[in-house]
C-alpha cells in the first residue's frame, strides 16, 4: 500500500519515518511550501514532492491529512483523489465528517489519531503511543489497524464523540500542565533561580500520578485548607506579575478544594 502525506508539521515529521521503518511505502509528500516538503521528503527513501492538491494521477491508495485542525475542511475540499481511494485525518478534536468533498468518487474516510505531544527535536517511542482509529469502511478500518499495530502496542477503534472528549482531557493533562511549568519558570527566573530546581518534584508528581492516581497524589496548601499560605502566595504574584497570575492561582486553589474534584481526605495534604 502506497501512502501520501499531506502536511509537514510536527506529527508528520515523526510519522513519516516511523511508517517507513515499519515497512510502509511513502509515495508523496505534500505542502504548499516547497522547502517544507523537501525537508520532510529528505527523511524518506524516495518520496516525491507535491505542492498542489490534485492527486488524481497518484499511485497512492491511502492519503493521510496531517495539518492544523482549522485547515482540515479547507484542504479536504481542495484535494482531488483517485476514485476508490482512502483519506484519513490525524486530529483528536475534529470529527470524521470534516473529510468531505463532492468531487470524490468512492472515497472512504477515516481517522488515525496518535495521542501524543510531538516536537521536531524530541524523539518519541511509537510503541508506547496510543493510536485511536475510526473509519467509514471495514476494509479501511482493517488497513488502519494493521498500520497502527506496525507502530504501536496500543491500538483502539474510537468514535468521534469519545475521541473529542479524550482530546479535552489531553489538553488538561499536557497543554495546561506544561503551561504551569512555564509559569513556574517565570517565577523562578525573576528571582534568579532555575527551573531545574523543580525537576525532581515534576518527576515525582508524574510518577505518583501514574502509580497511585491524581486524587491520591494531590498535596499542597489548597488541599490543607491553608488560607494564609494561599493569600501570601497570591499577594506576591499580584505584586510582581500580570493580574492573571494571581487570579489563576486562586482559581486553581479553589478547584483543588472543590469537593466535586477533591475526593481525598483534606487533612492528608
Amino acid at each position: 500500500m502506497k501512502i501520501s502525506i499531506l502536511g509537514t508539521g510536527r506529527l508528520a515529521w515523526h510519522l513519516v519515518p516511523a511508517l517507513e521503518k515499519a515497512g510502509f511505502f511513502i509515495n508523496e509528500i505534500y505542502n504548499r511550501s516547497l522547502p517544507a516538503a523537501e525537508a520532510l521528503a529528505s527523511q524518506t527513501m524516495q518520496a516525491r514532492i507535491q505542492t498542489h492538491t490534485d492527486f488524481r494521477d497518484s499511485r497512492s491508495h491511502l492519503f493521510i491529512l496531517s495539518v492544523k485542525d482549522d485547515a482540515l475542511a479547507e484542504i479536504a475540499q481542495a484535494t482531488l483523489l483517485p476514485s476508490g481511494s482512502w483519506i484519513v485525518h490525524t486530529s483528536g478534536s475534529k470529527a470524521l465528517e470534516v473529510l468531505q468533498n463532492p468531487d470524490w468518487e468512492g472515497v472512504k474516510t477515516g481517522v488515525f489519531y496518535p495521542l501524543q505531544s510531538f516536537s521536531k527535536d524530541k524523539a518519541v517511542d511509537w510503541k508506547k503511543i496510543p493510536i485511536f482509529l475510526e473509519a467509514t469502511d471495514p476494509a479501511l478500518q482493517e488497513a488502519l489497524c494493521q498500520m497502527a499495530q506496525g507502530l504501536s502496542q496500543s491500538v483502539r477503534v474510537l468514535q468521534s464523540g469519545q475521541r473529542q472528549i479524550l482530546h479535552i482531557a489531553a489538553v488538561f493533562a499536557n497543554n495546561f500542565s506544561n503551561h504551569m511549568f512555564r509559569l513556574a519558570q517565570e517565577i523562578l527566573e525573576r528571582e534568579g533561580l532555575d527551573l531545574s530546581a523543580l525537576y525532581p518534584l515534576i518527576e515525582e508528581t508524574v510518577q505518583k500520578t501514574i502509580k497511585i492516581g491524581p486524587h491520591e497524589a494531590q498535596t499542597g496548601p489548597a488541599l490543607r485548607q491553608d488560607q494564609k499560605v494561599i493569600d501570601r502566595h497570591a499577594s506576591y504574584l499580584e505584586a510582581n506579575f500580570p493580574a492573571e497570575m494571581a487570579t489563576l492561582y486562586r482559581m486553581l486553589s479553589k478547584s483543588i478544594q472543590n469537593p466535586v474534584f477533591n475526593k481525598k481526605n483534606q487533612k492528608d495534604g
